[in-house]
């Protein structure tokens, strides 16, 4: 009898982060992998899906000792859409509702052509807010991100809104990377998470946009956006014979709901 198990899972493939440059070697995903997932699929809860995101890409990952916390959100993010790629190829498709003629349209995108951008040689990290206080800054890892989103919710509980809970977890993150204060008694990296959001909280609007200024300049990764394009005929109006093209389009983000089903 054929002993067809030792042709399964044979096939092996590596991608290099665009942020560390690591090379990841991984498996595609089995459909029982994606069904320990599926209880995910209608999830309304960011950090809960975020969750089911690390143990896919874990299940996937073959380096010894790999450490999905460890890894910037950009280049985790690059090896989630990598191994989507090779367990269920490069299209990718969703339904869109149009705001404009209130039509459903199926939109692909070919992910193999999303742009992939690597951070410059050259990055400064120091950020001078003014004569007396300068921040060291690094990238956000999920590690960061955990702690992050553990913060908030230990001070606000289930009081915040989505909105509310992403833009005040994302401001404890910029807090968290800032790995010193410098000052003109010298650099220390040693301030508390609660010292470092006060300050973050407490500088001018302009400094603070230098602060995030420098995520934006030295961002990296993929551009997951695509230009969307409604190509559905509007009623036509009475008297007339013909409708017309909606013709609404937007830059958007790609919607990842059903990325993996």
């Amino acid at each position: 009898m054929s002993d067809f198990k030792k042709y399964l899972n044979v096939y092996e493939f590596d991608a290099t982060t665009p942020g560390t440059g690591e090379v990841i070697r991984f498996k595609p995903l089995t459909t029982g992998q994606m069904k320990k997932v599926l209880v995910y699929e209608n999830e309304e809860d960011p950090m809960v899906i975020e969750h089911a995101l690390d143990e896919l890409i874990g299940s996937s990952v073959l380096n010894e000792g790999f450490d999905i916390k460890e890894m910037y959100l950009q280049d985790r993010f690059f090896l989630l859409v990598e191994i989507r790629k090779k367990t269920k190829g490069n299209l990718y498709q969703f339904e869109f509702s149009c705001p404009e003629c209130g039509s459903q349209s199926l939109q692909s995108v070919d992910l193999s052509n999303l742009h992939c951008k690597s951070p410059p040689s050259d990055i400064n990290n120091i950020v001078k807010l003014d004569e007396n206080i300068s921040l060291e800054l690094d990238f956000v890892t999920r590690a960061d991100q955990l702690v992050a989103y553990s913060y908030v919710i230990d001070k606000f509980g289930d009081t915040l809104s989505p909105l509310q809970l992403a833009t005040e977890t994302s401001l404890v993150a910029n807090a968290i990377v800032v790995r010193k204060v410098i000052t003109p008694e010298g650099a220390d990296a040693e301030v508390s998470l609660e010292d470092k959001q006060f300050l973050l909280e407490s500088i001018p609007r302009g400094q603070y946009d230098e602060v995030t200024g420098w995520f934006e300049k030295y961002d990296f990764g993929l551009n997951f956006t695509f230009k969307l394009s409604c190509r559905h005929m509007k009623t036509p109006k009475f008297g007339t014979s013909h409708g017309k093209l909606c013709g609404y389009s937007k830059e958007m983000d790609i919607p990842m709901n059903q990325f993996f089903f």
